[in-house]
């Protein structure tokens, strides 16, 4: 049997799933070089979604780091594509901290992390 699931339907499913992951938010607050970083616990080097706020400059950036094993995590759980996995998670990032966000301009592999440009 197949199930057709809309786009806002499995929007809405992974927007869940991210909600009940219960990341730890850990904001270091600095004036420049300002990263917000959701955790899976709060001993993790690596941030599961990192939001670059601010440059060393005091320039709002608002760049989005997503880390490759939520990606292979969520495209293995759904039935998504990486670009697809890095949209939503786009979405769900403008939904959960307000921003206004624009297109992925550059979602290019770096090291295990994949960078949205947040417009």
């Amino acid at each position: 049997m197949k199930y057709l699931i809309t786009e806002s339907q499995l929007d809405k499913v992974i927007f869940k799933y991210l909600n009940y992951q219960d990341f730890v938010l850990h904001d270091n607050k600095k004036k420049f070089n300002n990263y917000i970083h959701l955790l899976n616990n709060i001993t993790d080097d690596t941030a599961q979604i990192g939001i670059y706020v601010t440059n060393a400059f005091g320039e709002v950036r608002n760049w989005v780091y997503v880390n490759n094993d939520l990606i292979e995590e969520l495209s293995k759980f759904f039935p998504i594509d990486e670009m697809e996995c890095l949209e939503i998670i786009k979405r769900w990032v403008s939904n959960v901290f307000s921003m206004e966000v624009g297109k992925i301009e550059n979602s290019g592999y770096a090291g295990n992390q994949h960078r949205i440009y947040v417009v």
